[in-house]
């Protein structure tokens, strides 16, 4: 049995979803690579309920072959004005799909140019216009958005930097605690089993530094092995620290996270520009105690 032959009207109508298809990728590409402040029009679809404003903020990094990149970053802002991170494959698919209407409208532009024309000129002009707001620096940001400020405080960035350790390391590698500061992950790393042999491994952007060997108590007592989701709530914690520590205007400077007595714990440090406090919280997030 054949396969009847296409008619030049399928034909047609294939290559022109094809057309609209491809060319609504290489917009999208070309947005979200070459404009980066273009990704904030990605902010209605890709940033989760509750987002009150959208930012790209760029940061300078190394990347794998170590050359030196600057990276943006969509964040979406809530009311609180603690910032979470959306996956780029969201960014990067609704800005597609934002480019697919585009060439769809240029596609019929070459059908009916009276009345397509005018439409194409508008879109571009948005765009275009759209992506001359929202962008910042690091610093800029942190400034502007107290509340879950610094890249390693955001939705994913703890936990991404212990997968990181356990590749490194395996998933049975001990620890006697961890810190967390807006742009590092510092681990104590139980090297051989003694007191003397525990080691600092800091991860960065840039993965992790050289370590450095410190003097800690008796890790055999309260040592652990760590599973990447015990800090998914790293952005909550840091989001909700200083009301619960009686600081409203103030921001988290470092989150640490063990075991006391078996039972584990965060400790977050809160500043304002006029007062220090901290809060205790348990390993689901309750507050145990403020300071």
């Amino acid at each position: 049995m054949t396969t009847p032959e296409a008619t030049p009207k399928t034909r047609r109508l294939r290559s022109f979803v094809l057309a609209v298809f491809l060319g609504g990728l290489a917009i999208g590409t070309a947005t979200y690579s070459c404009v980066p402040a273009a990704q904030r029009l990605a902010s209605p679809i890709a940033c989760p309920n509750g987002t009150a404003e959208s930012v790209v903020v760029s940061h300078v990094t190394r990347n794998d072959k170590g050359t030196i990149v600057t990276v943006y970053d969509l964040w979406c802002i809530d009311a609180d004005r603690g910032g979470t991170e959306p996956a780029g494959f969201k960014v990067f698919g609704t800005l597609s799909l934002y480019g697919m209407g585009i060439a769809l409208i240029i596609a019929l532009a070459v059908s009916f140019p009276r009345k397509a024309a005018a439409a194409t000129v508008t879109i571009a002009t948005i765009v275009l216009g759209g992506c001359e707001f929202g962008t910042v620096t690091s610093s800029e940001y942190e400034r502007r958005y107290p509340y879950g400020a610094g890249p390693m405080f955001s939705a994913g960035r703890a936990v991404q930097a212990t997968r990181a350790l356990h590749a490194r390391f395996g998933a049975d590698v001990r620890l006697t605690s961890l810190s967390i500061s807006p742009d590092s992950v510092s681990f104590m790393v139980v090297a051989r089993g003694t007191r003397n042999d525990v080691d600092v491994y800091t991860y960065r952007d840039d993965g992790f530094a050289e370590p450095y060997p410190v003097q800690e108590s008796d890790p055999d007592d309260e040592s652990f092995t760590l599973d990447p989701a015990a800090l998914a709530k790293v952005p909550e914690l840091v989001r909700i620290a200083p009301r619960r520590a009686g600081i409203p205007d103030g921001h988290v400077e470092g989150l640490s996270y063990s075991r006391d007595r078996g039972a584990f714990e965060f400790y977050a440090s809160v500043e304002s520009p006029h007062r220090r406090g901290s809060v205790r919280f348990d390993a689901s997030g309750g507050v145990i105690g403020t300071d």
